[in-house]
């Protein structure tokens, strides 16, 4: 027998969706993306010194390790909280700070500060699209961004590739 509820719910786990979420499911994970916003805020001007070195770090003041505990931690913090949202949508972590970083360059902080926008933008336009795309049935939101992500990702890979020694 053929459990429709059984079938959106393996569908939203496996590709992710918005639909049908309500504030109560923000209000939820709410906590825990105001801890992660403080350690993110607390960790971003020792981030932007990471980039010039571990060295460079430790010279003005700042210990690598710690840094790394709690950005490891914000990121479990605000993954760990989207994802029992809105399940898991794909190439959106990478997609999102990637543009940002090609708008305001390499500084991490400017770089942080412009996914803000970015990624809400990302996501509703994806859905928008999504719902456009198959009506009157909606497209899971995890297929559009992965369609979106998968070349990103490639021209990732293809502009960090070292030339090939001939």
């Amino acid at each position: 027998m053929y459990d429709q509820r059984a079938a959106d719910e393996i569908r939203f786990w496996v590709t992710g969706s918005v639909a049908g979420r309500s504030l109560d499911s923000l209000l939820t994970v709410l906590p825990y993306f105001l801890v992660a916003a403080l350690l993110t805020l607390y960790v971003s001007r020792p981030l932007a010194s990471m980039a010039l070195g571990e060295k460079v770090a430790l010279g003005l003041g700042h210990n690598p390790r710690v840094v790394r505990y709690f950005v490891m931690l914000a990121v479990a913090l605000l993954t760990g909280s989207a994802t029992a949202i809105a399940g898991p949508i794909m190439f959106v972590g990478l997609v999102v700070p990637f543009a940002a970083r090609s708008l305001v360059g390499p500084d991490i902080r400017r770089t942080m500060i412009m996914c803000l926008p970015i990624g809400p933008l990302l996501i509703i336009s994806a859905d928008i699209l999504t719902r456009l795309i198959a009506q009157p049935a909606e497209m899971p939101l995890g297929v559009l961004t992965a369609i979106v992500g998968a070349p990103v990702l490639m021209l990732i890979v293809r502009a960090k590739r070292l030339p090939t020694l001939a």
